[in-house]
């Protein structure tokens, strides 16, 4: 009898970010964020996470904080360190 197999894999260096306390807990590293709809002509964000600030995710994106609100986001994962 074959009973398949079972494959147990803990999400890796790029691993995504869903919940709320994601964003606070990955604070200072790098991160790509996609927007449902276009901020400032963009969907696409890559920069330092710094958190949470009331609704809304906050990336430094080329030395400059950007606010990405939390209800608008696609999906987020962090860039691996290579």
């Amino acid at each position: 009898m074959d009973y398949g197999r079972l494959e147990v894999s803990s999400p890796g260096l790029d691993r995504p970010l869903k919940a709320r306390g994601d964003f606070e807990r990955f604070s200072g590293a790098r991160a790509t964020v996609t927007l449902r709809l276009p901020l400032n002509g963009r969907k696409r964000f890559s920069g330092t996470l710094m958190g949470l600030d009331g609704q809304a995710v906050v990336l430094v994106v080329d030395g400059s904080p950007v606010q990405l609100p939390l209800m608008d986001i696609d999906k987020a994962r962090l860039v691996p360190d290579i």
